[in-house]
C-alpha cells in the first residue's frame, strides 16, 4: 500500500501541471475579455509601435504615390513616416490595438472551434484614415488620398491555425476531467497509512512539476516566436515573442503559486513529526 501511495501521490504531481494549463486556457484563450486584456498593453511597448508604424508607413506610401504619383509620394516619405509615428503614438492607435485584438481573437476562436481554418490577421485599417488624414493636412491637400488597400498584419497562416486547433482540441476535451482527476488521485494517494510521507511526497514533486511548467512555458516564447514570428508574423519574432509572454503571464503566475503553495505544504509536512516528538519529550 506504501508504494502504491507514493505513486499514487507522483501521478497527482504529474497531473497538476496539465489541470493549470487546461484551467488557464479555458479561461484565457477561449475568453475574448481576458484575451484584449492581456495584449491591450503592449499597444505602449515601444517595440509594437515600431513595427506597426513601419508596415503602416509602407501602407502610406503606396497610397500616396497611387493617389497623387510617384515623384510626389517619394518627395513625401519623411513627412509620411513621421505622421504614421504620431498615429501609432496617439491614443487611437490603442483603441485600434485593442479592436483589431478583438477581431483578431474571434477569428481565432472560430479557427479552433471550426473544421477549416484561413490566416489570422490583425486588421488595423482605421490607422490608415488617420495616417492619410494627418498627411492631407501636413501637405495642404484638398482631401486625403484615396484608400484603396487595408492594413491586414498576418499573425499565423491557415497551417498555424489548423496545429494550433488540433492542441486546443485536446486541451478543451481534457479541460473539464483533469482538476477533478488531479483531486481524486490526491485523495486516494492520502488514504492509506503514513500520510504524512505520501504528502511529503506529493508536495516536493509538485514543486518540481510545476516548476518545470514555468520552464517550459517560458522555453516555448522562444520556439513560439521562432517558428511563427520568422514564417507567419508579419510584425517580427520580437513583438511575437511580447505577444506570447503577455498572453501566458497568467499561467506562469499559476505555475509559481501552486509551487510556493506546495512548497509551504511540504515545509509544515516535513517539520510536523518533530514537533509532535518536541510536545511528547516535554
Amino acid at each position: 500500500m506504501r508504494l502504491l501511495a507514493t505513486l499514487l501521490a507522483l501521478v497527482s504531481a504529474a497531473l497538476l501541471p496539465l489541470a493549470l494549463t487546461a484551467a488557464w486556457a479555458e479561461r484565457t484563450v477561449t475568453d475574448t475579455t481576458a484575451y484584449v486584456d492581456a495584449v491591450g498593453p503592449l499597444a505602449d511597448d515601444p517595440a509594437v509601435r515600431d513595427a506597426v508604424a513601419t508596415r503602416l508607413t509602407g501602407v502610406a506610401e503606396e497610397q500616396v504615390a497611387a493617389s497623387l504619383g510617384p515623384v510626389v509620394g517619394s518627395a513625401a516619405a519623411d513627412v509620411t513616416s513621421r505622421a504614421s509615428r504620431a498615429v501609432v503614438g496617439s491614443d487611437a492607435f490603442a483603441r485600434a490595438w485593442r479592436d483589431a485584438n478583438a477581431e483578431l481573437h474571434a477569428q481565432l476562436t472560430t479557427a479552433l472551434e471550426g473544421e477549416r481554418s484561413d490566416e489570422l490577421v490583425l486588421r488595423l485599417d482605421p490607422l490608415v484614415d488617420e495616417v492619410l488624414a494627418t498627411l492631407a493636412r501636413d501637405l495642404r491637400l484638398p482631401a486625403p488620398p484615396e484608400v484603396d488597400a487595408p492594413l491586414p498584419l498576418r499573425v499565423a497562416s491557415a497551417q498555424d491555425a489548423d496545429r494550433a486547433r488540433e492542441a486546443y482540441r485536446l486541451v478543451d476535451a481534457a479541460s473539464p476531467a483533469l482538476p477533478v482527476v488531479w483531486a481524486a488521485v490526491l485523495v486516494l494517494a492520502l488514504l492509506p497509512r503514513g500520510r504524512r510521507a505520501t504528502l511529503v511526497t506529493a508536495a516536493a514533486a509538485s514543486v518540481v512539476t510545476c516548476l518545470l511548467l514555468w520552464l517550459a512555458v517560458r522555453a516555448g516564447g522562444t520556439v513560439a516566436a521562432e517558428e511563427v514570428g520568422s514564417r507567419s508574423f508579419v510584425l517580427g519574432e520580437q513583438v511575437a515573442r511580447l505577444v506570447y509572454d503577455e498572453v501566458t503571464s497568467g499561467l506562469r503566475a499559476w505555475a509559481v503559486v501552486a509551487s510556493v503553495v506546495a512548497a509551504v505544504v511540504l515545509v509544515l509536512a516535513a517539520l510536523a513529526p518533530r514537533r509532535r516528538r518536541r510536545s511528547a519529550r516535554g
